[in-house]
């Protein structure tokens, strides 16, 4: 079991605090941007047609 003490446990919350500091703008920015989806192409014709369609059709109603 590790041994805590003061100074450890001051040492991690400063640590914790930081990143939080420095991760809050990244993960809010990336709120902001619009998503881009890759994916591969089927073997069927039928199934690309209807992804690209679900995609056209999601494209208009969220307004990407």
């Amino acid at each position: 079991m590790a041994h805590l003490t003061r100074r450890s446990v001051l040492r991690g919350s400063m640590a914790l605090g930081a990143t939080h500091l420095l991760a809050a703008p990244h993960i809010a920015r990336a709120a902001a941007t619009t998503a881009s989806m890759w994916f591969s192409q089927g073997f069927v014709q039928d199934e690309d047609v209807s992804l690209r369609k679900a995609v056209a059709d999601y494209e208009k109603q969220s307004g990407n």
